[in-house]
């Protein structure tokens, strides 16, 4: 276990990490501002603008989340040790061990911004509304932890008693909507954009020991054939299979069946390198840009990845184990689904810098 961070904001944005601590006035004035593009802004200030552009925290494990710690009480805390990040450990309205007393509470997302700003819970007084890359790193693969009707993806439900199913960001879709996450998906759609004026839960977030998002200025490095990603500590592939060479113009392997994408990957050597494998959802999804992105209200692959060539999908592995099976990510929309498993897809490779 790590200390907290500093908290105290900067005094100027310039020259600092993206989500560097900041402090501007906005109306209404909340106290968690961060630093984009070297502009200190209010992630929740109703567009765009606002929006946090990259994770700040290595990626946690898809499955099996041996890393999170309970530290139980009438206001239980959830520390992640992979992310750094401490969450409220029952759903607003909630409290107590087990997260029995109470109900959970439905707010619109001003009230949700608003509530976790002004919370006092397990002794600290720093929450904050999280955003995409957030309330994603606490998704579930776990083959273990189904629901009352068979539904794996949730989150972990001993780490999380009594979780509800949709929960608020402060990720802003366009005029009047904002996304929002689903555990316990029932279908294809993790990522949605409701009006802001719908009711949804609120589990709320705090730095804890994490940091700031590991780069300056431009986020992704392309160096050859490889692009580096210092807000997550990975490295990519810069073509999908069927490509080859800068600027990915040559012909490469034919995009495989989805479960011979392990075997390309556990033995493509690329860049120099030959410790590469499939991405996990979290890994795919941490490349996912939310607006802005020219003129999409859609998440979609960020820039260098958005690539013309491949079709609609990539494919992604449930985890990173041994009993690893595949799904897709969807470039525009940020959905795992389950594909068909008689049609080819196009891989991105992924390993650690």
């Amino acid at each position: 276990m790590q200390p907290d961070v500093d908290t105290t904001p900067v005094a100027d944005c310039t020259g600092q990490p993206d989500l560097t601590l900041c402090h501007v006035v906005t109306s209404p004035d909340r106290s968690y501002d961060v630093c984009v593009q070297n502009v200190c802004v209010s992630p929740g200030c109703g567009d765009t603008s606002c929006n946090v552009p990259a994770p700040h925290f290595p990626l946690p494990a898809n499955d099996h989340h041996a890393h999170l710690e309970v530290r139980p009480g009438a206001e239980p805390v959830v520390v992640d040790l992979v992310t750094g990040l401490h969450w409220q450990g029952c759903t607003a309205g909630r409290s107590g061990d087990g997260c029995t007393t109470g109900t959970g509470r439905g707010m619109s997302w001003s009230e949700a911004l608003a509530y976790c700003d002004g919370l006092s819970w397990g002794g600290k007084d720093d929450w904050y509304l999280p955003d995409e890359y957030e309330l994603v790193s606490i998704l579930d693969w776990n083959a273990n932890n189904h629901d009352a009707v068979g539904n794996a993806l949730w989150v972990d439900r001993v780490a999380f008693p009594s979780s509800d199913v949709w929960y608020w960001s402060s990720h802003v879709a366009s005029a009047g909507h904002v996304f929002g996450i689903q555990y316990g998906v029932r279908s294809n759609i993790i990522i949605d954009d409701p009006a802001t004026t719908s009711d949804y839960k609120v589990r709320c977030v705090r730095r804890g020991f994490s940091s700031n998002a590991g780069y300056v200025g431009k986020r992704f490095a392309v160096k050859g054939t490889t692009i580096s990603d210092p807000a997550t500590g990975l490295m990519w592939q810069s073509c999908l299979t069927g490509r080859i060479g800068p600027g990915c113009d040559g012909t490469g392997p034919s995009d495989p069946l989805a479960p011979g994408a392990f075997a390309y990957c556990d033995a493509l050597t690329w860049g120099g390198f030959s410790d590469w494998r499939v991405p996990t959802y979290k890994e795919f999804h941490s490349i996912i840009q939310y607006p802005p992105l020219g003129s999409r209200s859609d998440p979609s692959l960020n820039t260098p990845f958005d690539i013309d060539h491949g079709g609609p999908y990539r494919i992604i592995a449930t985890t990173w184990g041994p009993n690893a099976t595949f799904m897709l990510g969807e470039k525009d929309g940020g959905q795992a689904i389950y594909p068909n498993a008689t049609t080819t897809y196009p891989v991105m490779c992924v390993r650690g810098l």
